[in-house]
């Protein structure tokens, strides 16, 4: 027996020299070969067959990227566990990079799951960057011993290293997980020269630690795995994720996780203001490799305008390399530490579904379009505020048969001659804060066009499908500006924001995006105006964030607060009472738990309680001297 480990090991070790030799992108290389995984999990079975399943597939994934010799491959968040909750039966220690830890040669150290192991000689064996989503824990020790999740990357180099580690800070949702004190930013050096950042999901809405990547780290080339949860009109994946990238100008490697009818769907490689070289909306659950030729930001010279490849399409430029679905020749094959495997990956035909924003408060006008010139060409003008934020849309447009659009008011109540069964427009402004699903609040600023069932803005967003079986787009624009005065500072961010019929986005070269100055310091004129036409708008406008108007939803009867922490704005959690469990402390009488998962932000040098607050008013709250953060109280006072 031991002979045949022995034959094995050189055996290996032969074939580990070949795949060394294999140079793929330099450090004199113009440009690296990406590839990011759309992937729907398997997620119904027992919870080991479910990651050792999924870790199969990942495997395959990695081997088919490898023939297209990519040098790093993104999997999605959620992807091996399918999951956002985290046990010990299914969480992975990760080591901090700094240990130098090979999973793959050694595992005493690194202490990662067998799958984790697996992934490493995966990464090692194809001589790839590898980077997976996990749930990991933490054991940690301050006055007593503690176990701590989080929603973390983990990124293997070609030789099975782990190199980098990102602890997710926005969760969206995820009341297992808990988030680091302060958001991490976390940075791997490649040996073809570029630097990488890392973010997860939610956090891509954010400035830290996304923006900062960017602007104060100098970080052109970011991954990021998510499982997002499409909202329309201003935030399907695709949408977000190439209009971040072009306002950062950031090559930006997204991994989706594919579940289509809750709107889980969105995968791409961007290229900056070069635009997407590839993209994915997935209408049905899909597994699905995207391949592209990323060109080095450092070589701007080297790079070129390309378009939109989006599902229905084919790519349109020769920085794509391959577009592969559901590998299923089994595994790795010739790996010698790995049995041959055949996993069928099927796409499963669901409903597809997305969110829809709440455009109560939004400033609204219907397009005055005269429906009796069919064929004829009109031009359209508008001017809107709301808030401090003023906007003007030109257009010029043909109008083929689309219904009357009498109220030009932008009111809510639908006319009664007036039915939902083709796209009318709608010119919307909005300059305030909007909540995301309780989770927290953010600064918006916002100007567009937008595609809507009626003159009612709660109409905008609706599907094509919802408006009936033989609805169609009936309505060619030859030329649209939208202009408007934002807020210009290093807190603030304004994107292009392009959404098509396929809920794919518009080619960078149909659209010219600029921004100067404006009259009043501070501010920042922004003009976004087409190039070619179209006959398939479902947005076109401003997408503006104004980051100090961010701020955690406190409305919730928990409340997570630092009794050590001195800044006028604490970090405060929503969480939810049914995940409590453990010590007693608390402000009612029942007794109130300390939140397993939460506890690791204690670290070592504040004490954090969980105050039970139901039943209790505004006003108990903000009497009652036993809660010891004035700031909390502050707070309080801000949002009476």
């Amino acid at each position: 027996m031991l002979a045949v480990h022995k034959i094995a090991l050189v055996s290996f070790t032969v074939a580990l020299v070949f795949k060394q030799t294999l140079q793929k992108s330099s450090l004199e290389s113009t440009a690296y070969i990406a590839a990011v995984v759309e992937y729907s999990p398997v997620t119904r079975d027992h919870v080991q067959h479910v990651i050792t399943t999924n870790t199969d597939n990942y495997i395959q994934f990695i081997r088919q990227a490898s023939l297209q010799d990519a040098d790093v491959i993104v999997f999605p968040e959620n992807g091996i566990v399918s999951s956002t909750g985290a046990t010990d039966s299914y969480s992975t220690s990760v080591p901090h990079p700094r240990q130098g830890c090979n999973p793959c040669l050694n595992n005493t150290q690194a202490n990662m799951t067998q799958e984790m192991v697996r992934l490493s000689c995966a990464a090692r064996y194809h001589r790839m960057y590898v980077v997976v989503n996990v749930p990991e824990v933490e054991m940690r020790t301050c006055n007593q011993t503690e176990t701590v999740y989080y929603n973390t990357n983990v990124v293997f180099d070609r030789r099975g290293v782990v190199v980098a580690r990102y602890r997710k800070y926005h969760l969206f949702l995820e009341p297992s997980f808990s988030r680091p004190e302060e958001p991490e930013i976390s940075i791997f050096e490649t040996d073809f020269g570029v630097r990488f950042g890392i973010f997860t999901c939610f956090d891509i809405i954010f400035q830290a630690p996304a923006v900062q990547l960017v602007r104060k780290f100098n970080i052109t080339d970011v991954i990021f795995p998510a499982k997002w949860f499409s909202e329309l009109p201003f935030l399907t994946a695709v949408q977000g994720q190439a209009q971040w990238s072009h306002a950062m100008d950031a090559n930006l490697l997204a991994s989706g996780y594919s579940e289509p009818s809750v709107g889980s769907t969105g995968s791409g490689i961007y290229g900056g203001r070069s635009g997407a070289l590839v993209t994915l909306m997935a209408s049905t659950n899909t597994s699905q490799l995207l391949i592209a030729t990323v060109p080095k930001k450092k070589t701007k010279s080297q790079e070129v305008v390309v378009a939109a490849a989006v599902k229905g399409q084919g790519p349109e430029n020769n920085n794509v390399r391959a577009i592969l679905e559901n590998p299923s020749d089994g595994s790795l094959g010739d790996t010698p530490d790995d049995q041959e495997r055949s996993t069928d990956l099927p796409r499963v035909h669901v409903p597809f579904s997305m969110m829809i924003e709440d455009l109560t408060a939004y400033s609204a006008t219907s397009l005055e379009i005269d429906s009796l010139t069919d064929g004829g060409q009109q031009n359209v003008t508008s001017s809107l505020c709301h808030g401090r934020l003023c906007c003007e849309l030109t257009a010029s447009l043909t109008n083929n048969v689309i219904g009357s659009s009498s109220e030009s008011s932008g009111g809510d109540l639908v006319p009664p001659n007036e039915t939902v069964n083709d796209y009318r427009y709608m010119f919307v402004v909005y300059d305030g804060i909007r909540e995301f699903s309780g989770v927290a609040t953010a600064g918006i600023q916002i100007c567009a066009l937008i595609a809507c069932g009626n003159s009612s803005k709660s109409s905008c967003g609706l599907m094509l499908t919802d408006l009936g079986s033989d609805a169609r787009m009936k309505t060619t624009f030859h030329y649209i500006a939208v202009e408007g005065v934002f807020k210009g500072n290093d807190n603030a961010a304004q994107m292009p924001n392009t959404l098509t019929a396929s809920y794919g986005v518009l080619a960078p070269r149909s659209f010219e995006f600029s921004r100067g100055d404006a009259a009043r310091d501070g501010e920042v004129a922004v003009r976004l105006r087409t190039r070619l036409e179209s006959d398939e708008i479902l947005t076109f406008g401003i997408f503006g964030r104004d980051y100090t108007r961010d701020v955690w939803d406190i409305n919730s009867s928990i409340i997570f607060l630092n009794t050590k922490m001195e800044a006028p704005y604490q970090p405060l959690l929503r969480l939810t009472q049914s995940s409590l469990h453990g010590k007693d402390k608390g402000l009612s009488p029942s007794p109130v738990p300390f939140f397993r998962g939460r506890t690791a932000a204690q670290g070592c040098k504040g004490e954090y309680y969980y105050y039970n607050l139901v039943g209790s008013s505004r006003e108990d709250i903000l009497r009652d001297e036993n809660i010891p953060a004035r700031s909390l109280r502050r707070r309080l006072q801000m949002s009476a």
